[in-house]
């Protein structure tokens, strides 16, 4: 369950990351695409903020399969 949630955290962080716009879509009820420069920048601080917890979640998955054994 651990490392699901952290390829979760990984994937929705990327998409953060990578596409800040269409993540800013989804404003609200209005459908339509974000222009504002400082709410992408906020996207992906954010993205990146979830891809470092992801990172470390997968890290701590792993290790404790690996140690287990």
């Amino acid at each position: 369950m651990l490392l699901v949630t952290a390829i979760l955290f990984l994937a929705i962080g990327l998409w953060c990351v990578l596409k800040p716009e269409i993540v800013g879509m989804f404003d609200g009820f209005k459908i339509k695409p974000s222009t504002n420069q400082y709410y992408h920048n906020y996207i992906k601080r954010y993205g990146l903020a979830l891809f470092i917890v992801g990172v470390g979640m997968l890290v701590y998955g792993l290790l404790t399969i690996i140690l287990a054994v």
